[in-house]
Order: structure tokens, then C-alpha cells, then sequence
């Protein structure tokens, strides 16, 4: 298992919220990977703040228990975190928490990527896998299609104020 520290996230996420309050400015965190992170932006909304949130598929499909550490594929950033911080990142995804769905995609080629854990850039190029693997909890009943495409784009839109796209 690659040893993590959700530290940083944290004391980011908890910075950045901090100021979203004090100034009353509107805030997106991205990336989320712990469900620590998935509580501190449940407490904000509650609270009233103008915040959204993200998360990724690797962060959402997969957790470091059963990952080679030698191998570059799997190095993000955030890293990928347990299997309590996964659960906790689909619960934020059925309870409307987290609004948006990502895809990170960093188009590094498979030579980079198949480097060691420590020498491969962080980031995966499978964005075309992103569905397929969300379509899989589909399947599996973690949420429904509804739910998976207001998070991958009608969310977006929103947050972005975006109108309805004519003749798409």
C-alpha cells in the first residue's frame, strides 16, 4: 500500500473556506479525496457558504489497498486514498455534496507513465475510461444514470451559468 497523508488537503480545504466565509466569495474545491474533505464541504453548505465541489475518477473507482507501488499508472495527485476516503467520496456523490464530476485528465503518454511510482508524472490519460468505470457503479447501483449525468454536465453548466446549448 503507497503510504498517504491527507494533511494537505485538509488544511487547504479548511484554509480556503475560511477565506470563502470571511470575504463571501464563492468557492470550488477540486479533486477532493478524503471523506474528511467530503465532511469539511458538507459543514460549509450547510453553513450557508457559496461552495461547490468535485471529484475524479480514479479518486471515486479505485483505493490504495491493492496498488503496486512500483507501478506509474496509478500516481495522481491527490493520490489515491483508502477505501473508507472512497466510500466517503461516493456518499458525497448520492447526497449532493459534491456537485461536479471530473475527469483529471493529464494526456501523459503510456512511456511516462510507465515509469516507477516515484519517477511517473502525476495525473492518468485514460479520460476515455471515465464513463466505462462510471457506468460500472451505475451497474453496480452505487447511483443512478440520472445522477451521473447531472454531475458530469448539467452541474457543470450551472455553476458555470451556462444556458441550454441550441441544437446539441
Amino acid at each position: 500500500m503507497i503510504p498517504i497523508n491527507n494533511d494537505e488537503e485538509l488544511e487547504v480545504l479548511e484554509r480556503d473556506l475560511s477565506l470563502s466565509e470571511k470575504y463571501g466569495t464563492r468557492y470550488h474545491a477540486q479533486h477532493l479525496s478524503t471523506f474528511e474533505s467530503v465532511e469539511l464541504i458538507k459543514k460549509a453548505k450547510q453553513e450557508g457558504l457559496p461552495v461547490t465541489a468535485e471529484v475524479t475518477p480514479h479518486h471515486i473507482l479505485l483505493n490504495n489497498e491493492n496498488l503496486d507501488t512500483n507501478n506509474g499508472l496509478f500516481k495522481m495527485y491527490p493520490p489515491i486514498r483508502t477505501e473508507k476516503d472512497r466510500e466517503g467520496l461516493v456518499e458525497g456523490l448520492q447526497s449532493e455534496i459534491i456537485d461536479v464530476i471530473a475527469t483529471d485528465h493529464a494526456p501523459h503518454t503510456l512511456n511516462e507513465k510507465s515509469n516507477t511510482y516515484l519517477k511517473a508524472p502525476s495525473g492518468g490519460p485514460l479520460v476515455q475510461h471515465a464513463l466505462l468505470g462510471y457506468l460500472d457503479k451505475v451497474e453496480e447501483g452505487a447511483f443512478d444514470l440520472e445522477t451521473l449525468v447531472q454531475k458530469f454536465a448539467h452541474n457543470v453548466a450551472k455553476m458555470l451559468s451556462v444556458e441550454r446549448c441550441e441544437g446539441l
